[in-house]
């Protein structure tokens, strides 16, 4: 039995018919599920949608980092109820969350062949 998936790609109803067989496909499978990590929440930063507005303002086709690289709110921070003053968190990255995030909304497309990493390339969506 085969099971057959459509993916709305963008708005302009374009889409693609996709299998097991290329779902599967590495590092595509990997990076859907690491998109999927960073999908849209109903609470998070308000930063967040600075993050997504500074990469649709952004000259593509760029990587990640050279976004990350210029914004100066790309990582995030939290007070903890014990500290003055509140504490980077080095392993988050606004930017590259708020990627995903449009290239699962279409607003980007990603190359999904290639392992999605901070020098991963930014691509304008085809019109």
């Amino acid at each position: 039995m085969t099971l057959n998936l459509t993916l709305i790609v963008a708005a302009h109803c374009a889409y693609a018919v996709h299998d097991e067989r290329s779902i599967r496909i590495e590092p595509r499978l990997s990076n859907l599920r690491l998109m999927w990590t960073h999908k849209a929440r109903r609470t998070e930063p308000m930063s967040l949608a600075h993050a997504r507005e500074t990469i649709r303002n952004s000259k593509l086709p760029t990587t990640i980092r050279a976004i990350s690289d210029h914004a100066a709110f790309a990582r995030q921070a939290v007070r903890w109820s014990d500290d003055d003053d509140p504490v980077v968190l080095e392993e988050t990255n606004l930017i590259f969350t708020a990627v995903m995030q449009l290239a699962m909304r279409g607003e980007v497309r990603l190359d999904l062949g290639k392992a999605l990493t901070i020098d991963a390339m930014i691509y304008e969506v085809a019109a």
